[in-house]
């Protein structure tokens, strides 16, 4: 069931991205971490709340455009 969590927050998180038309690279200086980071974010590897938080600041969006889908 996490693993499911993961994998559909990874697909919201490059989906969202995308519609923004920001690269990983831009994204993960915004954010102040690697380019390996955000890729491992959207391949559905563990991401915790804090990040869903500051990707939504970032992309000026609902913390749920991640968790459920736009």
């Amino acid at each position: 069931m996490k693993e499911e969590f993961y994998r559909v927050v990874g697909i919201n998180i490059q989906a969202v991205r995308k519609r923004a038309n920001k690269s990983q690279e831009v994204l993960a200086k915004e954010l102040n971490v690697t380019t390996r980071t955000i890729q491992n974010y959207e391949k559905g590897k563990c991401v915790d709340f804090f990040v869903i938080k500051k990707l939504s600041e970032s992309f000026k969006c609902d913390v749920n455009d991640f968790l459920v889908g736009l």
